[in-house]
């Protein structure tokens, strides 16, 4: 059973702030990926060395590692969720054809 895998892709990114995970320092966005099938994907994004700015809100093109963690959801229940790590994020910018 895998622990990680990769994630390449186009993502939302929105709400971001510094976060600090067993000493190393991170900026946390509350991330989106859109699927067709099933409407959007929650995820926590990871960005490391939070000593620049975190990105505006918008829409991402990222390489990350991807981990299932748990959380303690709004009820106050434990929870799993997915996690992604990555070294930086890319803006997307969708090129116009003609």
């Amino acid at each position: 059973m895998a622990t990680s895998a990769s994630f390449h892709g186009v993502l939302g990114l929105q709400n971001g702030s510094r976060y600090q995970i067993d000493g190393k320092n991170f900026l946390r966005y509350d991330g989106f990926i859109a699927t067709p099938e099933i409407g959007d994907i929650r995820v926590n994004v990871f960005t490391f060395g939070a000593n620049t700015a975190s990105a505006e809100d918008g829409i991402y093109l990222m390489d990350a590692r991807t981990t299932i963690g748990s959380i303690v959801d709004d009820q106050g229940k434990s929870a799993h969720f997915l996690h992604l790590f990555a070294d930086s994020t890319k803006p997307f910018r969708r090129k116009r054809l003609g």
